[in-house]
């Protein structure tokens, strides 16, 4: 298997987790924000903060709220994960392989 094809399954993967998690909107926003899902590049919590402002048309909200959302949503991940952890442990252990690749680019 290709190293493409290798990261179009863990990112198949990742938003499977996602679906089966049913975070909110706004958590699902976070995340992607956050970890750079959509766009490759992820933000700080205040670069979050701010664009939550304009995407949701609400007030503004803190860092602290964003990082909340962010805690919620990957309980809500990790609570969906044990039902059938093993399945992911192969992901589990390569993440700090996925970690190395990203900080060499």
């Amino acid at each position: 298997m290709s190293r493409m094809d290798d990261e179009h399954e863990l990112q198949g993967i990742v938003f499977s987790l996602i679906r089966q998690a049913r975070l909110s909107e706004k958590e699902e926003w976070v995340l992607a924000q956050r970890f750079g899902l959509n766009s490759g590049s992820a933000k700080r919590l205040e670069e979050v903060a701010a664009d939550f402002y304009e995407k949701f048309e609400v007030a503004p909200v803190s860092r602290e709220q964003i990082r909340r959302f962010e805690a919620n949503a990957l309980r809500k991940i990790r609570a969906t994960m044990k039902e059938d952890l093993s399945e992911y442990d192969w992901l589990i252990n390569s993440l700090p392989h996925i970690k190395l690749l990203k900080a060499l680019k």
